[in-house]
């Protein structure tokens, strides 16, 4: 178009603009509702139906619009009595004859529109589906109305309510949810006659996407698109919504449009197998859960050749629970499985037959050269004839079981064995102690889930299947038998660890106790409410004398022995305030049940080796160098480039976390298990003043990093120096008020034992502790 020189270019836009409306102009008809019969009803019947009819007819109204004159327009009256009165007199085969007659009929003379878009909703068309219809769009041609070139015509059925398993969550699982269906088949450019058998078409979709156990909406989708395409029609659009995916969302879905080119060479191959795998009738496994089979390849995945890495669940409610597991362990390592970390020991509530003992329950990892077969082989070889367990019943009391969780990566079916544990994403007692061995980031090899969501979201349980979901930590001890915490929600009743120095030089209560009356003191410390006693020969304070080995042992092996010969405190546990691993072994033979190390095992090379070999619990004090040097190190950097301050709460807590770390790696690899250790952030260790009051506020931190996850807190801060400090009380014995109101504030940052001195002032600090932190 040549605009004049004289025409400014705005003028020129306006110009064009208005040129490309006037073309756009539309005159409609929308929902105009008749009733004709149109082929068979759903009960195949030849029965008027109700159907809306809806117009869009381009006409220039420009002149209209500027003299206000009807004649130049469309009369939409006209038209509509017109076509109602062709609709109602007439009976048509399809929806697709009586489109091509409304065609007809509206861009005849009588009705003057020289192009339209019809589309024709037939609502009542389906069993399934809300919604179906065609949309149409013809002009008068030269001689005849024809079909507009490059706009397909295409049949339309929408929502389809289908009920299906899809997801990949555990409860997507267990129960079927609505999914939401649409589709549109577009017609053949030269063949606009041709006519959809939608009710066929809308029927086979409903009863594929029925069958259906998919885990994701985009292979859904998919396969649907191909169903579509398998029954002769090339070009089409699916959609699948899932109403309740989304809380603040009315739904969330997928659309896609396919044709015929699409589904060729491997990539239908994919596709068929898919189908193959997840369109199947619906199954219940052993353990209740409804098609989880179908998450599962029909064949293993290729195997790994060389050693992998394994997780393996063990559980026992029968017997010596905690033995049975140790003797569990001690086989597979006979069996030339070598195990790399152990979780938590958790006590839970049976599951499935509720009438029995509750149970002792673990995951640990292992490496091993075995196949998954023959690994179940090994683990059956254990459970029967080792450990001699009987199977009376499914699900039932046992001695121990052993479950393969998973196997490197690997995705395994086979009529014995299923790899991931097919029922493993619906318990408690399983996800928790496995997730303790993961990282946050180690997805289920099939739901493509993090394992710790699938914790964090773990479906609670019927009354009938289970009572409870809680789980309780659990240190096995020789004397006081299980010490049972919370440390998943960190609700359970803080212990009292009661300090008893059998020293003539301890900083606070130095030559206080003796042989002659520690058995009256340590009872009176239970009355006031001690649950765990610490006895110590050897003071660790800052520059104290180093004491020998020979004298170390002649002051605490006589107390513990006497201790035992107590009826009241043959419950109690009674730990041994040691570095040395010979004073260990002497104070175990006397009685004690609990290894309390200041040096994490650094001091006594052998100690770890101990720990490992007699099952015993060890504290783990966070500490640097001996109690000679100690002082000289507490300085606390992350380096110039880190960005964090020398000595601030960001850097004493990241390294006391990562030094800690450090401590347990050695522990794991000499043998020790995790159930075994119990973490000391370690106040008044290499710390100065503000050191300690980082780890006071930052306790939590430490708590919930993820190296030191799902481990037993113990914290002393009694009668320390930095409360001195602070409060300007020197005498250490007159601190109780400061050590007081540091045990409240570390109970709710999540210590779980308090050792402490002043027992029965703190006894009262923690039971209001407990009710104002720990309730419910």
């Amino acid at each position: 178009m040549n605009f004049s020189p004289s025409l400014s270019p705005a003028y020129s836009t306006v110009a064009r603009v208005q040129d490309i409306a006037t073309k756009s102009d539309t005159v409609y008809v929308r929902d105009l509702k008749l009733k004709t019969v149109v082929g068979s009803d759903v009960w195949l019947r030849s029965e008027p139906q109700p159907i809306n009819v809806s117009l869009w007819m381009k006409h220039d109204i420009a002149p209209s619009g500027e003299t206000d004159d009807l004649p130049h327009s469309l009369n939409y009256a006209v038209i509509t009595r017109e076509v109602s009165a062709l609709v109602e007199s007439n009976q048509f085969s399809g929806l697709e004859s009586l489109a091509q007659a409304v065609a007809e009929t509206v861009l005849s003379d009588e009705c003057g529109a020289k192009w339209v878009k019809i589309q024709i909703d037939e609502p009542e068309a389906s069993l399934y589906a809300k919604s179906t219809s065609i949309t149409t769009v013809r002009k008068r041609g030269p001689k005849a109305i024809v079909s507009e070139d490059s706009v397909l015509d295409f049949v339309s059925v929408g929502n389809l309510q289908v009920s299906t398993l899809i997801g990949v969550n555990i409860t997507e699982r267990l129960h079927r949810q609505n999914v939401v269906v649409g589709f549109t088949i577009y017609k053949e450019m030269n063949k606009p006659e041709a006519v959809v058998n939608i009710r066929e078409v809308t029927s086979a979709v409903n009863d594929f996407v029925q069958a259906s156990t998919f885990k994701t909406i985009e292979a859904l989708v998919t396969c649907v698109a191909q169903k579509i395409e398998s029954m002769g029609y090339n070009n089409t659009t699916v959609r699948i919504e899932k109403p309740n995916a989304l809380t603040f969302a009315d739904a969330a879905g997928i659309e896609i449009t396919r044709n015929s080119d699409y589904f060729t060479g491997e990539r239908k191959q994919r596709i068929s197998k898919l189908i193959h795998q997840y369109v199947t009738s619906e199954q219940t496994s052993p353990t209740g859960i409804s098609d989880t089979k179908v998450l599962f390849p029909d064949q293993p995945t290729s195997l790994e050749t060389g050693p992998v890495e394994a997780f393996i669940a063990f559980g026992s409610n029968e017997g010596n629970q905690v033995s049975n597991i140790n003797q569990a362990l001690e086989e597979l390592k006979k069996s030339d499985i070598e195990i790399l970390q152990t979780s938590s020991l958790f006590e839970s509530e049976p599951m499935y037959v509720t009438d029995q003992a509750k149970f002792i329950n673990g995951v640990v990892k292992v490496r091993t050269s075995l196949s998954p077969i023959d690994l179940l082989d090994t683990l059956q070889h254990i459970e029967s004839v080792r450990l001699n367990r009987v199977k009376l019943l499914e699900k039932g009391p046992r001695s121990i079981d052993l479950d393969i969780l998973l196997y490197n990566n690997t995705v395994f079916n086979h009529p014995r064995l299923t790899i991931p544990h097919i029922g493993m994403l619906e318990r408690s007692f399983v996800l928790e102690p496995l997730c303790e061995l993961l990282s946050p980031t180690d997805i289920h090899p099939l739901t493509a889930e993090p394992f710790v969501n699938h914790l964090k979201f773990l479906p609670r349980p019927s009354k009938s299947k289970q009572t409870s979901t809680e789980l309780t930590t659990i240190i096995p001890t020789p004397s006081a038998g299980n010490l049972n915490y919370d440390t998943i929600n960190r609700r359970s009743p803080t212990q009292i660890m009661a300090i008893i120095n059998i020293t003539p030089d301890s900083f606070s209560d130095g030559g206080k106790n003796s042989l002659d009356n520690i058995v009256e003191k340590a009872e009176k410390l239970v009355d006031q409410g001690a649950t765990i006693l610490d006895i110590g020969g050897f003071s660790t304070r800052p520059h104290a004398a180093t004491v020998s080995l020979d004298e170390e042992l002649r002051r605490v092996v006589p107390v513990i022995q006497a201790l035992r010969t107590s009826a009241k405190l043959d419950k109690i546990a009674i730990s041994i305030d040691t570095y040395r691993s010979e004073v260990s072994k002497a104070a175990l033979n006397a009685g004690a049940d609990i290894i309390n190390d200041i040096s994490a095992g650094m001091l006594d090379h052998k100690m770890f080796e101990f720990i490992a070999q007699t099952g015993t619990p060890i504290i783990l004090n966070h500490t640097r160098g001996t109690p000679q040097t100690m002082n000289s190190l507490a300085h606390y950097t992350m380096g110039a480039d880190s960005g964090v301050a020398d000595d601030s709460d960001e850097a004493v807590v990241e390294i006391v976390g990562r030094e800690l770390e450090q401590r347990v790696q050695e522990a794991y690899k000499a043998g020790v298990k995790k159930w075994q250790i119990i973490l000391d952030p370690g106040l008044g260790f290499a710390k100065k003043l503000d050191h300690n009051m980082a780890i006071i506020r930052n306790l939590d931190k430490l708590i919930n990093r993820q190296g030191l996850r799902g481990f037993v807190w113990l914290v002393g801060p009694s009668r320390k120096q930095f409360i001195g400090t602070i409060t300007g009380v020197d005498k250490p014995a007159d601190r109780v008020f400061g050590t007081g109101i540091t045990c409240s504030a570390m109970i709710e940052k999540g210590a779980d034992i308090i050792r402490v001195h002043d027992i029965e002032q703190m006894s009262q600090v923690v039971k209001m502790a407990d009710a104002i932190y720990r309730h419910e």
